[in-house]
């Protein structure tokens, strides 16, 4: 596809580099905007520890309308697509971000096809998403929130691997909103892509709020450290400070009733 060329879908493509000819073993881990932000934040710590280049953003006419500003420069909302290229030739992680989510149910799974489709045509075998999940109250400072695990596959190496992790657990039952559990799973039974959904606990009065969760998010990225081995200096991924504009870039934050978070899992 040509740069910034229109797909039927609304979906406008702005590539940025170049990926290698040669991958190795790739994998996704993604996570959209969602209660707490909880997956948002962990992406991005990992994108950053990792130093993953970006390689390109995805314009969609779902995104909600609202522009976004940094240092005094307005953009719209988009999906981001950066790449990590791993040093060792083991493993190289697609991760996919976003400004938000799409805002109806057509638009999610417009995105979520598109995200699957990019990830088949470069040979992904396992796509990873991250979020939060609502509990009355979470860890303590000095403790560790469990996760839950949830897979595509009945009985696969990755969920054994994920459950012999330090608290976790399987997610037996629930709801998860939004792409974070639409693109695992609709890239499994169009693409025969393996999936795995890790949730973090998160309180739900933080939930209400819309603020994320520090613990929450430094869960998921020593549970993803320790699941991939990845070579971060410490576990919480925090290889770098931030640019003041990486700093900048937050998704927006969002307030919800407590009615909602009683009955889904996002």
């Amino acid at each position: 596809m040509e740069l910034g060329e229109k797909t039927m879908y609304g979906i406008t493509e702005k590539a940025l580099k170049k990926l290698p000819k040669n991958l190795n073993n790739p994998i996704c881990i993604q996570s959209l905007p969602d209660i707490s932000n909880v997956g948002t934040e962990a992406v991005k710590k990992l994108t950053e520890g990792l130093k993953a280049k970006k390689i390109m953003e995805l314009g969609f006419d779902d995104l909600p309308p609202i522009i976004i500003i940094n240092n005094g420069i307005a953009h719209l909302p988009k999906i981001h697509i950066h790449f990590w290229k791993d040093p060792e030739n083991k493993r190289d992680i697609f991760f996919v971000s976003g400004d938000d989510q799409p805002m109806t149910s057509r638009g999610i799974y417009t995105i979520s096809h598109h995200i699957a489709q990019f990830m088949s045509k470069n040979g992904v075998k396992l796509i990873v998403t991250l979020g939060a999940y609502i509990v009355e109250s979470s860890a303590t400072k000095n403790s560790s929130n469990k996760v839950y695990i949830a897979t595509t596959h009945k009985e696969n190496e990755h969920l054994k691997k994920l459950l012999n992790l330090p608290n976790a657990k399987p997610m037996t039952e629930g709801e998860i909103l939004g792409a974070n559990g639409i693109v695992p799973t609709l890239a499994k039974q169009e693409f025969g892509i393996e999936g795995a959904i890790i949730l973090s606990e998160t309180s739900a009065q933080l939930a209400s709020m819309g603020n994320s969760d520090p613990q929450a998010v430094k869960t998921l990225v020593e549970t993803l450290t320790k699941y991939l081995n990845l070579p971060l200096d410490g576990s919480n991924g925090d290889n770098q400070k931030p640019s003041k504009n990486q700093a900048d870039e937050k998704p927006p934050k969002r307030e919800y009733q407590e009615e909602e978070l009683k009955s889904y899992i996002c």
